[in-house]
């Protein structure tokens, strides 16, 4: 689908080796949300910036939170767009994203 084409694309681009990496819940976290279909987490940080780890690296940017929506900006310029839920996020594609709880 387009999002998944999309952060491929985004990680062939910050990290052509695929190489892989492991995200510890940071202080200072907005919130954690996982979509376990495709094994990709991100890290809202409370300072604006956000990591996403997928399964072929980690990558970041900055976020911004308007109502119920939330804009993810990748430092290579992509941007993906989150509707907020009660439990979690719900991405551009419809894709469940939920909440994860502090590791």
């Amino acid at each position: 689908d387009e999002l998944e084409r999309r952060v491929t694309q985004l990680e062939d681009l910050i990290n052509p080796a695929k190489g892989s990496s492991s995200m510890a819940m940071p202080s200072g976290s907005y919130g954690r949300f996982v979509n376990t279909a495709t094994q990709r987490k991100i890290d809202l940080k409370t300072d604006g910036t956000f990591s996403l780890q997928t399964p072929s690296g980690l990558f970041s940017g900055t976020w911004q939170k308007t109502g119920d929506q939330i804009v993810l900006r990748a430092t290579s310029g992509l941007t993906e767009t989150f509707r907020v839920t009660g439990d979690g996020l719900v991405d551009s594609q419809g894709q469940r994203w939920i909440t994860a709880k502090a590791l």
